[in-house]
């Protein structure tokens, strides 16, 4: 049966939010700049990739204060933020992970941490495209995808790694659909593939005339391979957490095992786009690298064969 839902439930849903919300202070509240919204809307705005090259400069003014434009960057985090944690604690409840609120937490520090320990100023896109990318791959899990084609198409205006959520609509159609099914979803996933070029012709002729992102980031990459203090961000908060993720795969349920091996697929997009040195890199996959983890703790804590005296901080799947 079904737990009630009681009053230590929403004490700790509570304690959740205000997680969220300290997060988001952090991030603004060390931070000297703030998004000029009129220069991203008339193009004159510096792109991500060339804001990173402040990475190498470990100078920064004190903070001042909290201007129109950071203020609105600030609720948008917030808002993005508390959405995730929400998102992450009513899948967990739906999933029946034991404990629910262990894949809430868990998001919320990978955030915490690809966030505020992050070598470079935080973007005010950043915390949407997780929340958005997040949900996109859950609806993947679960096979919803009309909400999934929404969610994608919200994303490619966020960010160019939204790509991946083609690579990860493929992936699950080889592995898991008929034949009829792979026609009618390939068709869908060259669709998709169409509308993330014209965004991103677009977004490219308004911001970065004459150039490439990807190529620049890449760039940027290679230069920051020289500093050595950087190499242990490489990999990022979110890819440490995938690799003990990985190691308890088999305890997935197939659609989750497929998810899991597809993100393989994506590290390329990844590593193309982003910039490696920043703990942040991995940010867009909070969500689903949570939602795993947990489901693996949950089969873990619920199978027969736990060693004797190994701790239960939860009800089992079969409560």
């Amino acid at each position: 049966m079904t737990r009630a839902f009681g009053i230590k439930d929403l004490l700790i849903g509570a304690v959740l939010l205000l997680g969220a919300f300290q997060c988001v202070t952090s991030i603004y509240g060390r931070a000297a700049r703030s998004t000029d919204w009129r220069a991203y809307a008339s193009g004159e705005a510096p792109m991500r990739q060339e804001q990173g090259a402040a990475l190498s400069q470990r100078g920064r003014d004190a903070p001042g204060p909290m201007g129109i434009d950071e203020f609105a960057s600030f609720i948008i985090s917030l808002a993005s933020l508390s959405g995730l944690v929400i998102a992450a604690a009513l899948y967990s409840l739906r999933c029946r992970y034991s404990p629910w609120w262990l894949l809430p937490s868990l998001a919320l520090v990978i955030i915490l941490l690809s966030t505020v320990l992050s070598p470079g100023d935080s973007y005010v896109f950043d915390l949407p495209h997780a929340l958005v990318f997040g949900l996109a791959s859950v609806c993947l899990m679960e096979d919803w995808r009309l909400a999934m084609l929404l969610l994608f198409a919200a994303d490619t205006l966020l960010s160019e790694t939204s790509l991946n959520l083609v690579v990860l609509y493929v992936a699950a159609l080889a592995a898991l659909d008929s034949k009829r099914g792979r026609v009618v979803g390939g068709a869908t996933a060259a669709g998709m593939t169409l509308y993330w070029v014209a965004v991103r012709l677009a977004a490219q002729r308004r911001f970065l005339p004459g150039r490439s992102g990807g190529d620049q980031a890449l760039r940027l990459n290679l230069h920051l391979l020289l500093v050595p203090q950087l190499w242990p961000q490489l990999l990022g908060v979110g890819a440490y957490i995938a690799a003990f993720v990985w190691l308890e795969r088999k305890r997935l349920p197939p659609r989750q095992r497929v998810f899991l091996w597809s993100a393989l697929l994506c590290v390329p997009v990844t590593l193309y786009f982003g910039i490696w040195a920043e703990a942040r890199t991995w940010l867009e996959w909070t969500l689903p690298l949570a939602a795993l983890a947990s489901s693996e703790w949950t089969s873990y804590s619920s199978s027969p064969t736990l060693p004797s005296g190994a701790p239960s901080i939860g009800p089992t799947v079969a409560d």
